[in-house]
C-alpha cells in the first residue's frame, strides 16, 4: 500500500467541520485562500502548502469562531459550571469536545496543557473567557488542520501499519462527506468495530444514505470535471450575443441536476459512468431550453427533456462542459480533446515546448475550425500532442463556444467527424454523442474513474504499490455499477486500511 502524506484541510472541508462541531454555518473558511489544483484535486497534500498569511488568517477564524461559540457556552461545554464546578467542567469540556475537535481522544499530557490554557484565559476573565481559549488553541492545532495517520504501531520489519480506529473513522467521514465523524462513527471507532472491510462497508452505506454524501460527491465532481470553470466564463458577445452570465448560471443548475439524477437515480440499469456520458435527457428551464432548442418545458423551472435527435448526450454536450472547455471567441478541439485524454482516460499529456506559440489562431470568415486547425498536423513541436486531441476535439464542432448548436461555421457544413487512438475504443467517429457512446463502454474510461476517485480519496496520485488495490476496486465494479459501488469498494481495499509504515509520503 502507498503512504499517507499529512493532508491538511480543504477549505471545503474546514468549513463542513467548524459547522458539524459547533453548529456554525457561517463559512469562516471563505478567508482563507483557496486552495491551488493539482492533479485535478483541491485537496492534494502536495499542494497543500502553509506559509505565514495562512498561519494568521487560521489564528483570525478561530478566535472570531471561538467568540461566537462562547454565547451557547453551556452547550459547548456539555456542563453548568455553577453546579460541577468550573474547573471540573473545564476538564470535562476539553475531554469530550476535544476528542471530537481532535478526531480522537486526547492524552494526559494533551489534556493537562489545555487545562493550562483555559486557567490563563479564566485568570483575569471569565469560565467562557477561558473555554474561549481552549477552543482557539483547538482550532489552530496541528490535530484539527490536519489529518495525521500515524497508524497503529506495526511489529519491527512490517512494512505497512494498519490505520487506528480513530484514523479510519476520519479517512471515512472525510471521503464520503467532507467533514468529520458523527457520533456513530465516533463509538464505532471507540468500540474498535472499523477493523475489518465489512464493518467499515457497514458504516459507508449508513453515510451515503445521507445528504452530506451526495454534497461530497457532488464536490468530487464539480474539481474532477472543472464545473466550477462555468462561473468564470466571458465570451465575446459580438460573436456569441445571446451568451451572458444568467446563462451560464443555467448551464451549472443543468448538469447539478443531471449528475444528481443520474449519479443516484439509477437510470436505465447501466453503470453510474455509462449513464453520465450518454444518458439522453437533460434539465433546462424555458431560458435554456430556447437556447439550446430544444421543446420548451411546462413549467418556469428546470424540468427533465428529452434529447432523442438532437445531437445532445450526456454530460459532454452540457454547456458547462462546451463554454468552459472554449475560447472567448471561437471552440477550442486542442481544450475538448485534452479534457477527454487527461479527466476520462487518464493520458497526461506533456506541456508544450518552450519555444513553441499556444495561442489559437484567430479565426478566418472564409475558414472553419478544422481547417485551420489542420496546421498542427503539418508543425512537428505541435503535432505530437495535437494529433492526440484535435482528432478528438473536432468531434464537438457541431457546438461552438458558448455550448449552442450550430450546423455551419462561415457558410460552411460542420464536419464533426474525429478520431480515437491510443485507447480501448480506437475508431472513428461521427459527433459528439457517438464518442460518448465510445467512451460510455471504454474499460480505460472506468478505470481511470476509478482512478480519479483515488486521487481525491487519498489526496496524493497513485503509486506503484497501489496497483493491487486498483485492481481489486475496478474488479468490483460491472456493468450495473453505481458510485456508491465504487466507493464501498475503495473503503473496503487495502489501500484504505492500511498505510505504508515509516513514511508520511
Amino acid at each position: 500500500v502507498g503512504g499517507s502524506p499529512l493532508r491538511r484541510l480543504t477549505v471545503h472541508e474546514y468549513d463542513n467541520t467548524i459547522r458539524d462541531l459547533l453548529g456554525d454555518s457561517g463559512r469562516p473558511g471563505q478567508m482563507l485562500p483557496q486552495e491551488a489544483v493539482a492533479h485535478g484535486f483541491r485537496n492534494n497534500a502536495e499542494a497543500l502548502a502553509v506559509n505565514e498569511d495562512l498561519v494568521d488568517r487560521y489564528a483570525t477564524a478561530a478566535e472570531q469562531v471561538s467568540v461566537k461559540a462562547a454565547a451557547s457556552i453551556k452547550s459547548l461545554a456539555g456542563c453548568d459550571p455553577m453546579t460541577t464546578g468550573e474547573e471540573v467542567c473545564a476538564s470535562q469540556f476539553i475531554t469530550t469536545f476535544g476528542l471530537r475537535a481532535w478526531r480522537r481522544p486526547l492524552d494526559d499530557d494533551e489534556t493537562k496543557t489545555l487545562l493550562n490554557v483555559y486557567k490563563v484565559g479564566r485568570d483575569g476573565g471569565t469560565f467562557a473567557t477561558g473555554i474561549a481559549l481552549v477552543t482557539q488553541a483547538l482550532l489552530q492545532s496541528a490535530a484539527f488542520l490536519y489529518r495525521i495517520e500515524l497508524g497503529s504501531p506495526a511489529p519491527a520489519g512490517d512494512k505497512v501499519a494498519r490505520l487506528t480506529p480513530w484514523e479510519t473513522a476520519t479517512r471515512l467521514s472525510y471521503l464520503l462527506w467532507g467533514s468529520m465523524p458523527d457520533a456513530p462513527l465516533f463509538a464505532a471507532a471507540k468500540a474498535g468495530q472499523l477493523q475489518t472491510p465489512e464493518q467499515i462497508q457497514s458504516q459507508a452505506r449508513r453515510m451515503l444514505a445521507m445528504a452530506a454524501a451526495k454534497a461530497q460527491v457532488s464536490a468530487f465532481h464539480e474539481e474532477w470535471l472543472s464545473l466550477d470553470d462555468i462561473e468564470h466564463v466571458e465570451k465575446d458577445t459580438k460573436v456569441f450575443p445571446g451568451f451572458s452570465p444568467k446563462i451560464a448560471a443555467a448551464f451549472k443548475t443543468e448538469t447539478n441536476l443531471f449528475l444528481e439524477a443520474v449519479l443516484w437515480g439509477h437510470e436505465g440499469g447501466n453503470s453510474a459512468l455509462h449513464n453520465l456520458l450518454t444518458a439522453p435527457f437533460t434539465f433546462a428551464d424555458p431560458t435554456l431550453a430556447k437556447y439550446y432548442g430544444l421543446p420548451a418545458p411546462s413549467t418556469n423551472g428546470f424540468e427533465r427533456i428529452a434529447l432523442q435527435g438532437t445531437g445532445r448526450r450526456g454530460l459532454l454536450t452540457q454547456g458547462a462542459f462546451l463554454a468552459s472547455q472554449a475560447k472567448a471567441n471561437q471552440t477550442s478541439p486542442g481544450l475538448r480533446g485534452k479534457f477527454v485524454r487527461e479527466r476520462l482516460l487518464c493520458q497526461q499529456l506533456p506541456p508544450p515546448p518552450p519555444d513553441v506559440e499556444t495561442k489559437a489562431p484567430e479565426p478566418e470568415p472564409n475558414l472553419t475550425t478544422r481547417e485551420r486547425f489542420a496546421a498542427h498536423a503539418t508543425q512537428p513541436a505541435c503535432a505530437a500532442c495535437h494529433k492526440l486531441m484535435d482528432p478528438i476535439g473536432l468531434g464537438f464542432e457541431n457546438f461552438d463556444a458558448s455550448g449552442g448548436w450550430r450546423a455551419t461555421e462561415n457558410g460552411k457544413l460542420i464536419d464533426a467527424t474525429g478520431n480515437v487512438w491510443s485507447s480501448d475504443v480506437e475508431g472513428e467517429f461521427a459527433g459528439a454523442a457517438e464518442l460518448a457512446g465510445r467512451l460510455g463502454r471504454s474499460q480505460d474510461v472506468s478505470q481511470c474513474v476509478a482512478r480519479q476517485w483515488f486521487r481525491f480519496s487519498f489526496g496524493r496520485l497513485e503509486k506503484e504499490s497501489d496497483a493491487c488495490s486498483l485492481a481489486a476496486i475496478v474488479s468490483k465494479l460491472g456493468p450495473g455499477s453505481t458510485t456508491e459501488d465504487l466507493l464501498l469498494a475503495i473503503v473496503a481495499s487495502d489501500a484504505f486500511m492500511f498505510r505504508s509504515a515509516g513514511s508520511l509520503q
